[in-house]
């Protein structure tokens, strides 16, 4: 009597975890359809022609006719010997995001190995002055950077030219505090003797931060360096701010302020266009992803940092 009990129990049991597997997966999907639903609008509606979305407004791909691309064709244009606006962008926007990269991780990796390793006064409280600055909105600092951007620009008379509205792209998103608490939680964890035994060798601070922390902190650093690609590459009320004093525009924008000029237009004609520049736009980031995708698990478990 017993087995037979235990046998139904685990048969019951059984039953029970195969529905909630089924109902879980099902969740998921209809979740992902949801959250996918708009890249595939808009990856179809990139190939469509404009009488194709005349004839089928409610169509996601298009016809059997109704195939082209030409709206990709725009971003290799040459006009009197300038490239189109929207190749321009992507240049200005890989070339900023590029170099903000490179410096942020510079910056929050060195920042991170003297709070962690260092001892000096007053360190603890700088950091808490930084990570406090999380709770701050960016939106309130636009204010002053641009009040400086236009003061300094005219100053100078340099206010039109592409390296300084390189600057004030790259500028504002240097330092991030949410990169520095991720490299801060790596360093911590990592085993302190491994340094003092280096520091009683002889080794120097650099040789030390070179040689010992950094290739421990590679997945961690894969990490922070994809955010901050992600916060960079995304980055869009201050460009269009710094782009609106421009004398050209055209040369002087940025990935996200020329898709917004694209999808605000409500012409049907440049409709095609709009969503082919969000799938363009989209690949530096999938790339990004596609690179540091093994590394980030590792990352974040190293920071201790839970998903």
């Amino acid at each position: 009597m017993k087995e037979n009990l235990q046998r139904s129990q685990k048969s019951i049991s059984k039953g029970k975890s195969v529905r909630q597997k089924v109902i879980a997966f099902f969740m998921l999907f209809i979740l992902c359809a949801i959250w996918l639903f708009p890249f595939i609008y808009v990856f179809g509606m990139s190939f469509r022609t404009v009488n194709d979305m005349a004839l089928y407004p409610t169509s996601v791909f298009p016809h059997s006719d109704g195939w082209t691309l030409e709206n990709y064709a725009v971003f290799f244009k040459v006009t009197n010997g300038k490239l189109d606006v929207l190749l321009n962008a992507m240049i200005n926007s890989i070339a900023t995001t590029t170099v903000n990269v490179v410096i942020n991780l510079i910056i929050t990796v060195l920042a991170a190995y003297s709070y962690v390793f260092m001892r000096y006064k007053g360190r603890v409280l700088i950091y808490t002055l930084i990570i406090s600055v999380m709770a701050v909105p960016s939106v309130i600092g636009f204010a002053p950077l641009f009040s400086m951007y236009v003061s300094i620009g005219k100053q100078f008379d340099i206010l039109n030219t592409l390296s300084y509205f390189y600057v004030w792209i790259i500028f504002p998103g240097i330092a991030g505090a949410f990169n520095l608490m991720i490299m801060v939680n790596c360093f911590k964890n990592m085993p302190k003797d491994i340094v003092e035994s280096a520091r009683s060798d002889g080794a120097s601070e650099f040789s030390i931060f070179r040689r010992v922390v950094l290739p421990l902190a590679r997945s961690s650093m894969l990490v922070c360096a994809l955010f901050a690609f992600n916060a960079s590459w995304n980055n869009f009320m201050f460009p269009q701010l710094v782009v609106a004093t421009q004398s050209d525009p055209q040369l002087h924008s940025t990935v996200t302020v020329s898709l917004m000029g694209w999808i605000q237009n409500t012409d049907i004609s440049f409709r095609g266009t709009a969503m082919a520049t969000c799938v363009v736009s989209l690949i530096p980031l999938a790339v990004m992803y596609v690179l540091t995708q093994n590394k980030m698990i590792d990352g974040l478990a190293s920071t201790g940092i839970k998903g």
